[in-house]
């Protein structure tokens, strides 16, 4: 979310029902279930939640909009799948509007869809990938990647404005690196 209002400088993010993306008062305000937001109010303000995979969900996102932040296949839910053509339709709308993409695959990432990513099985790239649970082989180890120039924005104003008391550790890093393929991480990284 950080990234993507500084990169668009926009104030609003688009998000779906029945999504899960966490439990931090960032995430919870994107989370997609009043269920685990409701105890924690007031959230994050400026946040639209709209229902995932229908027409009407491409409408709410405007000019306004720094980011659609979406699961690639919704996990909470049951597993519900999207339409291609209507992920297909959200990548061009987010494109048409100057909106970043944000793709979740904390859950259905690293092969559990099939292939690598699931958004490979839409012919879709997101702007910002989110990575979690698979990535540390058990360890604690999350990450979210977007290009070199989109990273960036982050480094100053304030400087290191994005930074993480246990980012990096060692343990944790090593696990996530060794069950990887090297050439998939370069593949995905150039997409983005």
């Amino acid at each position: 979310m950080k990234l993507s209002k500084r990169i668009t400088g926009r104030p609003e993010i688009v998000a779906f029902n029945h999504s899960y993306h966490g439990s931090t008062q960032g995430a919870l305000s994107i989370m997609g279930d009043e269920y685990w937001r409701n105890a924690f109010r007031p959230l994050l303000p400026g946040i639209h939640h709209v229902e995932y995979n229908t027409p009407a969900a491409l409408d709410a996102i405007t000019e306004q909009t720094a980011c659609v932040i979406a699961e690639t296949v919704q996990a909470e839910r049951g597993v519900y799948a999207p339409d291609a053509k209507w992920l297909q339709a959200l990548r061009r709308r987010c494109d048409d509007t100057g909106t970043l993409l944000v793709l979740d695959e904390i859950q259905v990432g690293f092969g559990r869809t099939g292939s690598l990513w699931g958004f490979d099985r839409y012919d879709v790239i997101p702007d910002i990938l989110l990575l979690g649970k698979a990535l540390g082989g058990g360890l604690p180890l999350g990450a979210f990647i977007a290009g070199r120039e989109k990273m960036a924005t982050l480094t100053d104003n304030p400087i290191l404005g994005h930074i993480t008391t246990f980012g990096g550790h060692p343990l944790s890093c090593a696990a996530g690196l060794a069950p990887r393929c090297r050439c998939c991480w370069k593949k995905t990284i150039s997409q983005l």
